[in-house]
């Protein structure tokens, strides 16, 4: 997932570079910047692995630092770009807590069905084995 993060940026950087820039003002950056890591920070809650999707963050608050109109268009769309991946990584999160759920909730059902056995033919199977294992022994008195 990271190279295609340094890919992802590398494309953005070389894109526009030489592109005409018509870049929003850095205090409108840092408010879709806000809103964009509360969005990663539902997404984290959610169960999703958004290592990358703060990297990209870091990034672009420090091109918001730099205040010139390349930066801050590079910012604007990795800021967009985590915006978008970090409802994906909400998904995936939601998804894999379901299927753990799913997981736990078979393990339960397989250990009491397990013990409800265990219960009710448990020392029948004793008894029938005990019989077995010692039937040929004969008890004297001393």
């Amino acid at each position: 997932m990271k190279t295609s993060s340094f890919l992802f940026l590398g494309l953005l950087l070389s894109t526009y570079v030489s592109a005409p820039v018509y870049a929003k003002s850095s205090d409108e950056l840092r408010l879709e910047l806000g809103a964009a890591f509360t969005k990663v920070a539902e997404a984290e809650w959610a169960g999703g692995d958004v290592s990358d999707l703060v990297q990209v963050l870091n990034s672009a608050a420090s091109l918001i630092d730099k205040g010139d109109d390349a930066s801050l268009k590079v910012a604007e769309d990795m800021i967009q770009y985590v915006s978008v991946s970090a409802l994906e990584k909400k998904e995936e999160g939601v998804q894999a807590t379901n299927y753990q759920n799913i997981v736990l909730g078979a393990t339960l059902v397989a250990l009491v069905a397990s013990a409800a056995i265990v219960w009710f033919y448990g020392s029948r199977v004793f008894w029938a084995l005990w019989i077995r294992t010692k039937k040929g022994w004969r008890v004297e008195a001393a």
